[in-house]
């Protein structure tokens, strides 16, 4: 089986520091597969753009009238502009209005969508990421209301089709505080059945918050990248720089948690996704090809999985999780 390797943490323990006496070292490296088969159906790298690609994206359509319709606002065209750093978004200034970033294509679960946004200036839901069915017939969106003024509404919402909540309602808080100038990573992923698990993580890789078992529908899904202002506590304007989205035919891939060591025990943990299964594996020399079960593969019930292992003799060990298809 073929399969596309990320090293995800590295790091290393003196049995001497874990109070064993021995003074060799024992490695620990973890590293996540996912499969080849997973294949982008969209892929922007904002950060390498001069413009809209107008091949995938749009600023205007009946679907985005439609969305502001819903949300009783205007639809404007947004400011946007790239460079290094990605899109940079923003123009949405006043009271009920919209703007958005509208795919062509549409897409069809299971999936995954990753995108990494940060803020440079928040009023009202500064980024917003809709995933909606053409007529919005199904719909779901994660909004990042970034200011701490707008008070019981600030922080990083979901809301989704089946809810129960009202289509202008924020829908329940993901992370209860977010910051501006501080780039977060959103993944959205969805079943084939129409459940999703909705997660974000800073900068570096830290789980912020989780949202599971949203029963969003199969679509198929537009996205949109938006910006939304309300009637904020004081009106004013939002920025946005979107550095890059992707959109896979897969479940996400593991994100590996620092292991731990105790008591001649070895614990490892990983990021997952209800109903995905995972297969943890070992090897004592990545200069071989050969790589062994860490017992058998793990359904996972939940957002995290853990597995332990006991080394032994071994004076290391380099871990990997594999994403099974």
């Amino acid at each position: 089986m073929n399969h596309a390797i990320s090293i995800a943490h590295l790091k290393r323990f003196t049995r001497k520091c874990v109070a064993i006496s021995l003074t060799s070292f024992f490695g620990f490296m973890l590293v996540t597969l996912s499969p080849l088969t997973s294949h982008a159906q969209l892929s922007d790298d904002f950060t390498t753009d001069s413009s809209l690609n107008t091949d995938m994206w749009t600023t205007s359509s009946g679907l985005l009238a439609a969305l502001a319709v819903e949300f009783n606002s205007s639809l404007i065209t947004p400011t946007l502009s790239f460079g290094g750093a990605g899109m940079n978004f923003s123009g949405v200034k006043g009271v009920n209005e919209l703007a958005g970033v509208q795919s062509l294509a549409t897409f069809s679960p299971p999936f995954t969508l990753t995108t990494t946004v940060t803020s440079g200036q928040a009023h009202g839901n500064a980024y917003e990421i809709f995933l909606v069915s053409d007529g919005l017939g199904v719909w779901m969106n994660v909004a990042g209301n970034l200011n701490p003024g707008n008070g019981s509404y600030f922080g990083v919402w979901v809301n989704y089709d089946y809810s129960g909540l009202p289509f202008l309602s924020l829908g329940n808080k993901l992370y209860s505080d977010p910051s501006v100038n501080s780039l977060s990573t959103v993944q959205i992923f969805i079943e084939d059945t129409g459940i999703a698990t909705v997660s974000l993580f800073s900068a570096s890789g830290v789980l912020l918050g989780v949202q599971s078992d949203l029963d969003v529908g199969i679509g198929p899904f537009y996205l949109i990248l938006g910006q939304r202002e309300g009637g904020p506590n004081v009106v004013g304007a939002n920025a946005a720089t979107w550095k890059n989205v992707s959109l896979t035919q897969s479940a996400p891939a593991p994100v590996l948690a620092p292991i731990t060591w105790t008591d001649g025990m070895v614990t490892l943990a990983w990021s997952a996704v209800a109903g995905a299964t995972y297969q943890a594996q070992y090897t004592t020399d990545l200069s071989s090809a050969q790589w062994n079960d860490l017992g058998p593969p793990i359904t996972a019930n939940g957002v995290l999985v853990t597995t332990t292992d006991s080394p032994g003799s071994d004076q290391q060990r380099f871990y990997r999780v594999v994403l099974m298809p």
